[in-house]
């Protein structure tokens, strides 16, 4: 994978609340082979996990100077999540180049998820509260993987995202309702992904959640965001 974006480019999806307000965008890696082109999270275990840490971190200081651009042009756009992988955390915590750049992005936030284990361990707990000072944290994919109530309550997440998965099985019961309550006691809000048309979006209508994500509504290319700003 070179660095001019022949193999992927750069995707904004909205989040938007009840009203059909942006509240924030994520910001995510499309991946473009000879037949087919997928997304791709960078904490998952698909395509981007099969690229060395050098092509990792290449790409994540891409999305960097992106969003430093987008919001150096316009100051008043949302707030925009970035996913993060262990070997990007470390680079973070360890690169005061890095953290300079990102305390002039105020609305950058980063999602993490799969890479902490169900019971993290103390380098794990240190990692994540070295994060913390250096971005907003948003803890990604609950409900699938290793991301736990005990997590959300020892880790300080400013939003919590429910997995589209869990939300597809479990969304219509009380156990979700309730679930959505104790998490809300212990983060800021919680955003829901896998919203794929009307009644979704009315289904969580009566639940305490702050915002919504998923094919209901159309993503927009990054560099046409740039040219829009120019």
């Amino acid at each position: 994978m070179n660095e001019n974006n022949d193999n992927y480019q750069f995707i904004l999806e909205p989040i938007r609340d009840f009203s059909g307000s942006l509240i924030a965008y994520e910001l995510l890696t499309k991946f473009v082979s000879s037949n087919r082109s997928f997304y791709c999270k960078q904490d998952k275990e698909n395509g981007f996990l099969q690229l060395s840490h050098s092509e990792r971190l290449s790409i994540f200081n891409q999305q960097l100077a992106l969003l430093y651009n987008i919001y150096q042009k316009n100051n008043t756009l949302p707030k925009i999540s970035v996913h993060i992988d262990k070997v990007i955390a470390n680079e973070i915590t360890n690169n005061f180049r890095l953290q300079q750049l990102i305390a002039q992005m105020p609305l950058l936030r980063f999602e993490i998820c799969n890479f902490f284990s169900r019971d993290a361990d103390n380098d794990e707990s240190l990692l994540l509260r070295e994060l913390t000072k250096v971005c907003p944290l948003w803890l990604d994919d609950f409900g699938a993987g290793n991301t736990n109530l005990t997590m959300v309550m020892k880790g300080k997440f400013e939003y919590v995202k429910i997995e589209k998965n869990f939300f597809w099985q479990y969304g219509k019961s009380n156990a979700f309702r309730d679930l959505i309550s104790h998490l809300n006691a212990f983060c800021d809000g919680i955003i829901v992904e896998g919203i794929q048309h009307a009644r979704h979006e009315e289904q969580l209508r009566a639940l305490d959640v702050k915002g919504m994500q998923g094919y209901h509504w159309k993503p927009v290319k990054a560099d046409a965001v740039v040219k829009l700003l120019h």
